[in-house]
């Protein structure tokens, strides 16, 4: 934990996958929702690849990849 307070996420052994089907999540702040079809993420220190993202958000379709850094 010291090391993720320290913002030396490199030095952690965070790493993994997640795959999600048939998501949705709608609560009184995000009315308009979220509906997932289905999501593929792999985590490591480094980044978070978006492999595939696909649904939609409110009425507008989404299609998703990239990645975050940092």
């Amino acid at each position: 934990m010291s090391d993720i307070d320290a913002g030396r996420y490199n030095k952690t052994s965070t790493s993994g996958e997640l795959d999600i089907k048939k998501l949705t999540y709608k609560s009184t702040d995000f009315a308009q929702g979220i509906k997932l079809s289905n999501a593929n993420y792999t985590f490591s220190p480094k980044e978070i690849a978006i492999n595939s993202m696909k649904g939609s958000v409110g009425k507008s379709d989404i299609d998703i990849t990239g990645q975050f850094t940092n």
